[in-house]
């Protein structure tokens, strides 16, 4: 019987995930790439090619969207990381944001009064 976040995933599926969470257990954070990997070395897919990695991705998307692995076990390193606007003074500010503002009234067709 399975659990009830297992609920709707084919076998193939969950045999791919509980291969992760092993692997998550002793090497974390993994990239995606990085488990594809190991799951490759395992023999448990064919090959590194787009198709299979893809389907690990959705795997693991919906092991992580189900609670099965944590969100933090998976990074992604291949996105800019975000970081919050600052500036040391007032100058600063309004030397970088009222050009852009400016710039986005220009292409937008906006009307500042």
């Amino acid at each position: 019987m399975s659990s009830r976040g297992e609920r709707g995933l084919g076998h193939e599926t969950l045999e791919l995930i509980d291969a992760a969470k092993k692997i998550l257990e002793s090497q974390w954070p993994m990239t995606v790439r990085g488990i594809c990997y190991q799951l490759f070395g395992q023999k448990l897919i064919p090959d590194m090619s787009r198709r299979h990695t893809a389907r690990v991705s959705r795997a693991l998307v919906s092991a992580r969207e189900r609670g099965l692995i944590s969100w933090g076990r998976i990074v992604d390193e291949s996105r800019e990381i975000e970081r919050v606007a600052q500036w040391d003074d007032i100058e600063q500010f309004t030397g970088t944001v009222v050009p852009t503002v400016a710039t986005i009234g220009r292409t937008r067709h906006i009307r500042f009064s």
